[in-house]
């Protein structure tokens, strides 16, 4: 799905459509769009030179650029599969989405976005009232590289520095999640203003076998 609803919407001046803030409109596309089939969501076309695109053409250094939640949307492709879950934030401030993992393993993935100033956490229970193991899993959580929303364009994942393709279109090394184990971070954090999936391995989910 291109031509996705945008922060271009909330008539924001440039280079907002392309920056980090972007990203929190990208997250519930994808987590509402997922349950129809959609493979793929984007502000315009994919790839094209205009600067707005997901992937855009770098006149100044060659190569290609990519816009901040171009990692959203390559993180979703990785980890997301083909089952969708239903998730009930209670209205709590964060958005959140819930999906069988791709692994087919009995894991779920939890996507969420936290446009919000205060930090939040995540407890997970299925719908009985039993409570979902989120201890081990994979935290993949990105944030403004410098606390920055509107002039980043680009993503710090795990607090690692600014995400950035490779001229030759590579990606960067340091682009996977953050193995967590310690029970004492069994609650899901998300910091002020960030975007994040998180893969718990020992949900053991049937449907997600």
């Amino acid at each position: 799905i291109t031509e996705a609803s945008s922060s271009w919407s909330w008539q924001l001046p440039p280079p907002a459509q392309n920056s980090f803030l972007h990203g929190m409109f990208t997250i519930p596309e994808l987590g509402q769009f997922a349950n129809a089939g959609a493979g793929i969501v984007a502000r315009w076309s994919f790839m094209e030179g205009s600067p707005f695109a997901t992937i855009a053409h770098d006149y100044d250094k060659g190569g290609w650029k990519v816009a901040a939640d171009y990692w959203l949307i390559l993180a979703h492709k990785r980890l997301i599969g083909s089952i969708i879950l239903s998730a009930d934030d209670g209205g709590a401030g964060p958005l959140i989405y819930a999906a069988c993992g791709k692994a087919g393993n009995g894991s779920i993935v939890i996507t969420a976005a936290n446009p919000s100033n205060n930090t939040v956490d995540v407890s997970v229970q299925a719908e009985s009232g039993s409570a979902i193991p989120t201890i081990p899993r994979f935290d993949w959580i990105f944030t403004a590289p410098d606390g920055d929303l509107i002039y980043s364009n680009s993503s710090s994942l795990n607090g690692s520095p600014a995400l950035a393709i490779q001229r030759d279109g590579s990606l960067p090394s340091d682009f996977t999640g953050k193995y967590v184990a310690d029970p004492k971070f069994a609650a899901l954090t998300l910091p002020p203003m960030s975007q994040a999936f998180f893969v718990l391995l020992s949900s053991d989910a049937n449907v997600c076998h």
